[in-house]
């Protein structure tokens, strides 16, 4: 199987425009966004992509649909189980970059075998509850059609 899916996750401000630090936010998922799901195969329906072309798109889908939102992102947190080759180093950061977030904008991956993508956004939503972040971008990839099993 290879696909890419984001999630946008937030805290909702308070009445003078700003999220409780010290008190435990709510956190809602406030965009979804995947690529097609294909068989892993070598001959798959994503085999000529690569795993930072798919999360570059689904990070420029929410640059177009919501403008100027690069500029709001404290985080990309991605999930990955097999990190290495096309899938290793930093995709999170990589894609944010690729897909125009500015330099600012800091990325990690996250292995946790297949908990990874789930494990990202539980991270995500921790931050976010924490006051870390207000507004964070949580995932996974995983292009299976790379590795023979």
């Amino acid at each position: 199987m290879g696909s890419a899916i984001c999630y946008l996750l937030f805290a909702i401000p308070d009445e003078l425009g700003f999220c409780q630090p010290m008190t435990q936010q709510e956190v809602f998922v406030y965009e979804a966004l995947r690529t097609p799901r294909t068989r892993g195969k070598p001959n798959g329906g994503l085999h000529i992509l690569s795993p930072l072309s798919l999360v570059t798109v689904l990070l420029g889908e929410l640059r177009q649909r919501y403008p100027g939102i690069e500029g709001s992102i404290d985080e990309v947190i991605l999930g990955c189980c097999e990190q290495f080759n096309d899938q290793g180093g930093n995709l999170a950061r990589s894609a944010a970059l690729a897909s125009g977030f500015p330099e600012s904008v800091p990325g990690f991956m996250v292995s946790r075998f297949c908990g990874s993508a789930l494990d990202a956004v539980n991270t995500a939503a921790a931050k976010v509850m924490a006051g870390q972040a207000d507004l964070v971008i949580a995932g996974g990839v995983e292009m299976l059609s790379l590795f023979t099993i």
